[in-house]
Parts: C-alpha cells; sequence; structure tokens
C-alpha cells in the first residue's frame, strides 16, 4: 500500500519523495532504537517504512503486485505503468487476483499497534510471505487470536523476513509492532521482538503447534474427504504421529500399516527414478553406507596406502560406523573425531559378540574435538594430524568443507560424501558468482575448489564422493 498525506498537495518527482521518506525515518528512529536494543539477535537493517505512524488522514493507494505507480496531483486514484499495463494484458486472470488482493490490503488501517501473544501455529506461503497465528492473554484466563503476516512489502526486505521466519520458534512469547487492519484479525508486522523463548522456559518440552483462528473452509464434509483422499498421506503424520496442521491439513492422517509401506516404497521409487547414480539400480539401503563407503575407499586408496602413519581420520564420526569398519573389522588404523561422546550401537556389540578378530581390537581409538584451526594448530595431537594417510566423511554436515581446507593445507588425500549445505551458516561459499544454495551446487564447489573428482557410492539417498588422491 502507497499512503500519501491527503491534506498536502502531491508532487510528481524522486526528490519530494526522497523528502518525505527521511522526514518519517527521523521521526521514528527512537522507536526503532529501542526495539532493537531489547532484541538485537532478531534486527538487522530494514529499510524505511512505507506506512508513516501519524494521526494525520491518509488517502490509500493499494500497490498491485510490486508494480510503480505514478502520483497524480488532480486526483487521489494512481495510474499503473505501462510495463504494468503489458503484464496485465498478457496475464488477465492473474491481474483480477491482484485487483481482489490490493482491495483487501487498502482497508488496513496505517496507526501502529503493539501487542504481545505467544506464537501458537506457523503458515508458511513462499520466502517472502509467511503467517503466524499468535494468542494474546486476556484476564481471567481468557484469550484470543490474531493472526501475524510478515511479509518483504510490508516495510521489510526479503533477508530480514527470512531472518524473522528462521528466528522466530513455536511457543515463544513476542511483542509485535505493526498495522491492524480494520477487520481487527490481521496485523501487518514491523518488528518483533522475543521477550521469552520457549526452548529457555521449557529445554525438554516440544511446544505442540495449535490453531486458534476460524478460518473460511468449504464445510461441506464429502468434497473435503475426497479432496483428502485424492491429496495423497500426509508424510508428517505418517513419520511422527502428527500434523502441525490438523484437521486443516489437505493430506490424509492415517496409522494403516499397509498404507504407510506403499507410501515409502512409492517415494523411493519416484527418488531412485530421478537420481543420477550410475548405480541406483544396484544400490544398497542407507544402513550399509558405512560398509559400501569403506569398500570404495579400499578399491580406490588401498589398504597399504589407508595403512600408513596414523592412518585414516575420519570426521565427525558421530557413533563410529566408518572406524569401526576400518579398525575394528578390517585392522586398518582409523581415528574417529567428533565432540560427541563415543558410543557402541546395538548392531556393532553384536558384531564383537561373534567376530573374536574383532573383539580383541576393540573400540577404534577416539577424540572428543571439534574438528577446526584450532585443532589443526594444537601441538598435543600435532603428529596425529600431520602424519594421517587420508582425511574422510561420512555425511559430516558443518564439518564438510573443513576436511577440504585441512587436505589442501597439508596436502593429504581425502574423501568426503556431503549432505547438508547450510547456506545460511556459511554465506561466503560462492559458484559462479553465485551463493551455494543446493546439494548439487555443493558438491561442484568442493570439486572445483580441491581441484579433486567427483564418485558416486552404490547406496540410496545422498551417495556422491568428492576426493582427492594426492
Amino acid at each position: 500500500m502507497c499512503l500519501v498525506p491527503a491534506s498536502q498537495p502531491l508532487k510528481v518527482g524522486r526528490q519530494s519523495q526522497l523528502r518525505a521518506s527521511s522526514s518519517f525515518a527521523s521521526s521514528t528512529m527512537e522507536q526503532r532504537q529501542s526495539i532493537t536494543e531489547r532484541c538485537p539477535h532478531l534486527h538487522a537493517p530494514i529499510p524505511t517504512s512505507p506506512y508513516p505512524p501519524s494521526p494525520v488522514h491518509f488517502t490509500a493507494a493499494p500497490l498491485l503486485c510490486g508494480a510503480k505507480w505514478k502520483l497524480c496531483p488532480s486526483s487521489s486514484s494512481t495510474t499503473p505503468s505501462k510495463r504494468r499495463r503489458k503484464q496485465s494484458c498478457r496475464n488477465p486472470r492473474r491481474n483480477a487476483m491482484a485487483r481482489s488482493s490490493a482491495c483487501e490490503v487498502g482497508t488496513r488501517s496505517s496507526a501502529p499497534s503493539t501487542v504481545r501473544g505467544q506464537l501458537v501455529f506457523r503458515r508458511r506461503v513462499s520466502r517472502k510471505l509467511v503467517f503466524y497465528e499468535l494468542e494474546v492473554q486476556e484476564g481471567e484466563g481468557a484469550s484470543h487470536g490474531i493472526e501475524l503476516c510478515i511479509k518483504a512489502s510490508d516495510g521489510m526486505i526479503e533477508e530480514r523476513v527470512k531472518h524473522c521466519r528462521d528466528q522466530l520458534k513455536l511457543g515463544d512469547v513476542v511483542v509485535v509492532v505493526g498495522a491492524m487492519e480494520e477487520s481487527g484479525r490481521t496485523l501487518r508486522v514491523r518488528e518483533v521482538d522475543v521477550v521469552q523463548p520457549w526452548k529457555e522456559a521449557h529445554p525438554h518440552e516440544h511446544f505442540l503447534p495449535k490453531r486458534i483462528l476460524q478460518h473460511t473452509e468449504n464445510d461441506d464434509t464429502d468434497e473435503k474427504n475426497e479432496e483428502v483422499a485424492g491429496a495423497g498421506v500426509c508424510k508428517f503424520f505418517l513419520n511422527t504421529g502428527r500434523c502441525s496442521a490438523g484437521e486443516t491439513c489437505k493430506f490424509l492422517h492415517t496409522n494403516d500399516a499397509v498404507e504407510k509401506r506403499a507410501f515409502i516404497k512409492q517415494r523411493m521409487e519416484a527418488k531412485v527414478a530421478l537420481s543420477d547414480n550410475p548405480h541406483k539400480d544396484e544400490a544398497h539401503s542407507k544402513r550399509k553406507r558405512a560398509k559400501v563407503f569403506v569398500d570404495w575407499l579400499v578399491d580406490t586408496f588401498g589398504s597399504s596406502r589407508l595403512s600408513m602413519g596414523t592412518g585414516v581420520l575420519d570426521v565427525a564420526g558421530g557413533r563410529g560406523n566408518l572406524a569401526f569398519e576400518l579398525f575394528t573389522l578390517r585392522g586398518i588404523p582409523c581415528t574417529t573425531i567428533d565432540p560427541r561422546e563415543q558410543k557402541f550401537t546395538r548392531r556393532q556389540r553384536r558384531t564383537l559378540a561373534k567376530n573374536p578378530d574383532a573383539a580383541r581390537r576393540g573400540a577404534p581409538p577416539y577424540l572428543q574435538r571439534l574438528f577446526g584451526e584450532s585443532l589443526w594448530e594444537d601441538e598435543e595431537h600435532r603428529a596425529l594430524l600431520r602424519n594421517c594417510s587420508a582425511c574422510i566423511g561420512m555425511h559430516p554436515d558443518e564439518a564438510t568443507e573443513a576436511i577440504v581446507d585441512f587436505s589442501i593445507l597439508y596436502s593429504k588425500p581425502f574423501a568426503v560424501v556431503p549432505c547438508c549445505v547450510f547456506p545460511r551458516l556459511f554465506p561466503e561459499r560462492v559458484l559462479h558468482g553465485k551463493h551455494v544454495v543446493t546439494y548439487d551446487e555443493f558438491v561442484k564447489f568442493l570439486a572445483l575448489k580441491s581441484g579433486g573428482s567427483v564418485g558416486h557410492l552404490q547406496i540410496h539417498g545422498l551417495s556422491k564422493v568428492v576426493y582427492c588422491l594426492e
């Protein structure tokens, strides 16, 4: 929505718009600064809000789908640009939907509102738009719900919306500043301040989402059941036994074992069909990925080479499945480096009970440390790291690039099977001028950075291995 004071004459020109923007920025700086100081971890620099909190009467001019509008000094109406007119002719259906949305947006009030409540439900529409349901407590245990709308065009940039979406958790008690629509149902969010995080007040308890607002949907039960039956099975309810959407979920909630097996089989077949793994027809299950990776290491590097020096470094090995296969079962020296505590799995204990040689070797060496520069420069573990034969990792999460960096720095062979990309934790990763976001981009990034090669393991799922023999 574009708001213009009706009592002042309108001027067509960029300078007048800049002066109005500067005037508003100075009048609201104190309010913005106070909110930012209370919650610095949720606030990033954002542009000046286009909705100045002033008691002066305003004439609202709706902004359709981000189009540019020309201010007309002789009338309160607005005229879209020529480019927008051409787009409207090309897609009249989308233009009609935009008009409908603009009419709804035009009903909101410009007066600022501040509310305090608990986030109880989230509905993400896109990376630029997300809705929350806020439960506001009243006297004597009563409460009512308000819908929060966090949108990139409502005085927020896209990165700010993304930051709010990632930081706000269900169950958090927040203070929200925004513009309330005339309906009193939806609050257009400008600032959010978390005053009581759920995880701090309930560290060992998971918040169960709930819907407190009534939704205008088709109440015809027969039509709803037909729609749900045709949509398929809800994967969230199938895996966890609950779904945050509740009764409003368009997918089927069922505990039938036959339907669960059929759903899993269908998803597996779809993933295999889309996979670019040349071994997908003969791939093993994820349960055997440690054995498959070790077989590949022995075939590629050779047992004698892997046994040189202090042996293999298994970075972020978790339970030590790779080290167990290398050291305990095959006698190849291997040390697991992971900040978590070492534990044997039930399958490993059974293997030790049946295999005398493995029982004699026992558990592989374990170093409970984070794998980073502080460890690389530690004199206590200098010999272990500098004399290793290779550095490996099976789905090592955040330590994936650290394995490659260590191998490049000390000229060590490596082999890593990437999994999660974590683009927000590593914004400095750039491939061909673009931020690395997807799995395939991450694999190419690692290969180009190290000058290594890319292979495939005979396993389902994320099976690409980036490796370098020198």
